[in-house]
């Protein structure tokens, strides 16, 4: 009964909201695409979108459990739905039971409850491409089971909570297109099965911490578009599994680590726009993997090194608008798969 409850207040507190219609006394109803079941006699776990726990002697299919009746709610799957409105508190309260919350690309508003503690088994809460507005809830560490969250292209604001680093399982965050601000916390480096970290296009400031360089899983850290200050990481060897990094559009300075060049997975390299200072490494001409390499707009300054002939994938390369002098070295004619070479703004002969 609970159960019912909380989805029905989550149906009028969604469904059929009325909105003006601008140079009309007139409203319309602003109705969700797809509702079957909701609201009827049918039991709850029949209603789209609704996943319940198995019911023995009812029918199993494509690994779904599916039947007309009343269980625990274990999924609610509504993305592109049309839904608009808040997530009520009792939907957080009530349906202890979830594993998996995905109500993205939807027009949903408000914040999100701190509620959510009470969802201790959830696995994956998708949320993005929302209206949300408010902080990330600092509770969700009380959900040490989740593998996946993207909170991704709303309107959040506040810092990121140090209890994050509670939620060991996780494997995927995504935060980046918000309004987030503060530091990036440190226990981030507890989380040692992430493989993916997008933080970009928010306001977070401070530095980068270097726990995030010993995660063994990371394969894609996104965390340009910020105001970070402070050095790149120097972490030798420790994130073994990066591909993608992208530091760009921040106030990072120092010099480029060479260290960077001990990540033989690396496809894509992303400084520019920063304040980085000293040579280009030479080391970097390791990375047989590398197709991106994007160093322009910073304060680098030295020759353009040679060794990096051995970049044999690099198909972009941007250095321009730094302080680069000598001569471009024949040597990058070797590199048959170069499609973009940009060196202009520089002192180069």
């Amino acid at each position: 009964l609970l159960q019912r409850y909380a989805l029905a207040v989550f149906w009028y507190s969604t469904f059929g909201m009325a909105e003006e219609v601008e140079g009309t006394e007139q409203a319309e109803g602003h109705y969700w695409t797809e509702h079957d079941g909701w609201m009827t006699g049918a039991g709850i776990c029949s209603w789209a979108g609704i996943i319940c726990h198995h019911q023995p002697g009812t029918a199993v299919s494509a690994n779904i459990r599916t039947y007309d009746g009343n269980n625990e709610v274990t999924h609610l799957r509504l993305p592109s739905n049309n839904i608009k409105g808040e997530i009520p508190s009792e939907v957080f309260h009530l349906l202890t039971e979830m594993r998996q919350l995905d109500l993205s690309e939807n027009d949903i508003s408000g914040d999100i409850s701190g509620e959510i503690r009470r969802m201790e088994k959830l696995q994956y809460l998708y949320l993005y491409n929302n209206q949300l507005t408010g902080k990330f809830p600092s509770t969700i560490g009380s959900c040490i089971d989740l593998r996946e969250i993207d909170m991704s292209d709303n309107h959040l604001t506040g810092t990121l909570p140090p209890d994050v680093g509670q939620l060991r399982s996780l494997s995927l965050w995504g935060m980046f297109d918000n309004q987030l601000t503060g530091s990036v916390p440190d226990e981030i480096g507890n989380l040692g099965l992430l493989e993916v970290l997008y933080l970009d296009n928010n306001k977070l400031a401070g530095t980068i911490p270097e726990g995030i360089f010993k995660l063994p899983k990371l394969y894609d850290f996104r965390i340009n578009k910020n105001a970070l200050t402070g050095t790149i990481p120097d972490v030798a060897g420790s994130t073994p599994m990066l591909e993608l990094l992208y530091l760009d559009g921040n106030e990072l300075t120092g010099f480029i680590p060479k260290s960077l060049s001990q990540h033989s997975r690396l496809a894509s390299l992303r400084l520019f726009a920063n304040k980085l200072s000293g040579p280009l490494p030479s080391a970097l001409g390791n990375l047989k993997s590398l197709d991106h390499l994007s160093l322009e707009y910073n304060l680098l300054s030295s020759t353009i090194p040679p060794e990096w002939n051995g970049l044999t994938h690099l198909a972009e390369l941007y250095v321009q608008g730094n302080q680069l002098t000598g001569v471009i070295p024949t040597q990058l004619g070797q590199l048959s798969d170069l499609k973009e070479f940009r060196a202009h703004n520089n002192n180069l002969s």
